[in-house]
């Protein structure tokens, strides 16, 4: 019999251990659990992603692309060569800020904004990132503001059509530098490059390498997923897109 009581008190000594050493799990598994009634607190991190200036920064990064874009626009427009391939064009794609980087094949360029000419009128925009310039780099320049004028709808097309390509003679378009002496070649190029840059070009031609839409600008400047087509026929509303349009010559 006092062995039978002894053992009791053994097994109830071991259970009681073993409940107070679960104790601190259990409370710890409780604590992550919300309380029915009660709006979890947001950690740091998920309020900062949350406040307005944080939901707006890259809408305001995009619309600082349009801006600088302009102001592109109007650089190139005090030349009247510039100009007047600008009024003959079929379409431009504009990046403001050509990396460093980029200069070397295979290197990151930058982001930069498109818009098409027909007829007279100037629609878009369209949101690309451009990669590398795969010919004709002048080593040791730094980059800068550079233009794609493009002069056929060939050239057109790739953007348009596609969300991914390459303006070079490999696929079938003729890219030329723009000089202040050469506007007899330029009729035999399907896109001119012009820079505000002196000497990044060493040579009269130069390819474009993996020119891609970016899905992420464009869905934030129009508020909702477009495609390249719709965005550069003008089927978009895009009133923040104005004064770009309006620099454009026509």
């Amino acid at each position: 019999m006092q062995l039978h009581n002894s053992v009791c008190r053994c097994a109830a000594a071991w259970l009681v251990g073993c409940t107070l050493a679960a104790a601190p799990t259990l409370a710890v598994g409780l604590d992550n659990e919300p309380t029915p009634g009660v709006t979890p607190t947001p950690t740091e991190q998920e309020a900062n992603q949350n406040t307005p200036t944080a939901m707006k920064a890259d809408q305001v990064a995009v619309s600082d692309l349009i801006d600088e874009a302009t102001d592109m626009v109007e650089a190139m427009r005090s030349d009247p060569e510039v100009a007047k391939l600008l009024r003959d064009a079929k379409g431009v794609y504009l990046v403001p800020d050509y990396g460093r980087v980029a200069l070397g094949i295979g290197g990151e360029g930058g982001s930069g904004v498109m818009a098409a000419h027909e007829d007279g009128s100037w629609t878009g925009p369209g949101f690309y990132d451009v990669g590398g310039l795969t010919a004709g780099l002048e080593a040791g320049v730094s980059g800068g503001r550079i233009a794609f004028i493009l002069m056929t709808d060939r050239a057109v097309d790739n953007f348009k059509q596609r969300n991914s390509f390459s303006l070079s003679v490999d696929a079938g378009i003729k890219v030329l530098n723009y000089t202040a002496n050469a506007g007899t070649s330029w009729g035999k190029g399907d896109v001119v490059t012009w820079a505000d840059t002196q000497g990044i070009f060493a040579g009269a031609g130069v390819g474009v390498s993996d020119v891609r839409w970016n899905a992420d600008h464009n869905r934030q400047f129009y508020g909702t997923e477009v495609t390249p087509a719709s965005a550069l026929v003008g089927n978009m509303s895009a009133d923040d897109a104005g004064p770009l349009l309006k620099a454009l010559p026509g």
